[in-house]
């Protein structure tokens, strides 16, 4: 008596493609959502950088006499820019360099965390034409505002001495809806915003902040931190809009035009 040995029977070319069809149309489906998830987590991580820094601010306020650190707009000789005021409250370690181009691991290693948006491709150290040592990649921007004097703010005025106007925090009147920092643009090589700029020479904004780091498929969100200490993403216009007279950058004017002060003051 014999038996017959049933070999398995492969599969036809037709089922071969159906079966690649099918994998193709899956990972279609999946890659948009599981691009989302990614690019949602990090616009939360963004947000919660940008909240840690608020807070801290406030902390190194409070530590300074009510103060609020400089950027390198203003910050000079006698002074760290912002980033490195924050670097010890922030990690526990002291700031042991004179400037951003302070070479340590720990340094670069807290510029890529604690002052870095995922979003921005970008990793510390990174070289910059023209300087002979490495720089931060900063993904964020303090609001010169709170460095300018009043002619700074408002060149059609009279002098009214050289001192900055809003550099204490205690002094600024909707500090809830006054933006601290803001992102900057891919590729920025300053640790501040310019954004008294918009409105006395007309710079564009687009020019200095990212737009469209969040938002999902549309892209139309960017993130700020507050001077109250909470950090949000919103489309650029709930910031800085001319069409409604709106700026939530100048610390004492959340309107463009003079004329309209006495309609927004409480």
């Amino acid at each position: 008596m014999t038996s017959k040995c049933h070999r398995p029977r492969a599969f036809t070319l037709i089922e071969l493609l159906v079966v690649i069809a099918i994998i193709a149309l899956l990972i279609g489906i999946l890659l948009p959502a599981l691009k989302g998830a990614r690019d949602s987590a990090h616009s939360l991580m963004c947000t919660s950088n940008l909240r840690s820094l608020a807070i801290t601010t406030q902390e190194y306020a409070n530590d300074h006499n009510d103060r609020l650190p400089r950027s390198s707009h203003s910050a000079g000789f006698n002074h760290l820019p912002w980033a490195a005021s924050l670097y010890e409250p922030l990690t526990g370690r002291p700031f042991e360099g004179s400037s951003y181009s302070w070479d340590d691991a720990g340094w670069w290693e807290a510029t890529n965390t604690h002052y870095r948006c995922p979003h921005d491709r970008r990793e510390s150290p990174i070289e910059l034409p023209g300087l002979p040592f490495s720089m931060p990649a900063l993904s964020y921007g303090f609001n010169v505002y709170f460095e300018l004097s009043p002619a700074e703010i408002d060149p059609s005025k009279p002098i009214q001495g050289d001192r900055p106007t809003w550099n204490r925090i205690t002094s600024i009147p909707r500090p809830s809806s006054t933006v601290l920092m803001g992102e900057l643009v891919d590729g920025a090589s300053r640790d501040h915003i310019m954004a008294h700029f918009w409105r006395t020479y007309g710079v564009d904004p687009e020019s200095e902040v990212a737009m469209h780091r969040h938002g999902g498929e549309s892209g139309s969100k960017s993130g700020y931190a507050w001077l109250d200490g909470h950090a949000s993403t919103a489309a650029f216009s709930e910031t800085y809009d001319p069409t409604s007279n709106t700026d939530r950058w100048n610390p004492g004017d959340n309107k463009l035009f003079t004329d309209q002060h006495a309609q927004t003051h409480p």
